[in-house]
């Protein structure tokens, strides 16, 4: 699997980019990107192997960001503020994603999602945000959360299989009733 670009730069293209988007772009593109960065975490902490981009593809396991959340957080790569402000996102994206008519951050379900993200409050616990800037600020913590936990990651060995041993067991045992 080839090396992930450098973050410093690619995150200052992307905030970049983000700013000059619609509120449609910006839910879009700022959930993709944090999706990329999850899936990286994986792969990080995954065999470079074909198998394990299969988990990826069409049906595999990993092959929606819902279910990399509940996995990344159920191994305890990802603590429990990053879960549930994924979720939340991931949320948002898709009221975006999935709507007919226009959805902007101004809408009050939207408004309702974004005021429940914790990443704001825990890092500017005294100001008040529209729903804009509260996703905005979301995404990059969680791509700092999650740069920081693949580049805390240690390449996986991969797994043996043990010796077989001398069972002491009956093979009359063995057979069907």
């Amino acid at each position: 699997m080839p090396d992930a670009p450098n973050f410093s730069d690619e995150a200052n293209v992307f905030l970049k980019q983000l700013m000059k988007e619609s509120d449609r772009g910006a839910a879009l593109v700022g959930f993709a990107y944090v999706d990329t960065l999850l899936t990286r975490l994986f792969k990080a902490k995954m065999l470079p192997e074909k198998l394990t981009e299969e988990l990826f593809e069409g049906f595999g396991p990993l092959a929606t960001m819902a279910a990399r959340i509940k996995v990344a957080y159920c191994l305890g790569w990802i603590g429990p503020e990053t879960h549930h402000d994924l979720n939340l996102l991931r949320k948002v994206r898709n009221e975006f994603a999935h709507a007919h008519a226009p959805v902007t951050f101004s809408d009050a379900s939207v408004q309702a999602r974004c005021r429940e993200l914790s990443a704001p409050k825990s890092v500017y616990s005294n100001w008040e945000f529209q729903a804009r800037d509260q996703f905005l600020i979301t995404a990059m913590v969680l791509s700092l959360r999650l740069e920081y936990q693949r580049n805390d990651s240690q390449a996986p060995v991969a797994g043996s299989d043990p010796p077989l041993i001398r069972l002491r067991v009956n093979p009359d045992e063995w057979k069907s009733a």
